[in-house]
């Protein structure tokens, strides 16, 4: 889906966006209870599709 939006749990500031710069310096806004978790949400002209990645150490 190329010309869908795109959201998910890690906060990356705007001048990581702007310099495609993506490392280890992000925030993160858990969605699940559990030890590691991600969400991804992705929404677009005929589909829309939901991604839960979350497990226990």
């Amino acid at each position: 889906m190329p010309d869908a939006q795109w959201w998910t749990s890690v906060d990356y500031e705007v001048w990581n966006s702007e310099h495609g710069e993506f490392n280890d310096t992000f925030g993160s806004t858990s969605p699940t209870g559990h030890t590691l978790d991600c969400a991804m949400a992705g929404i677009g002209r005929y589909a829309t599709v939901a991604f839960l990645a979350y497990g226990d150490s």
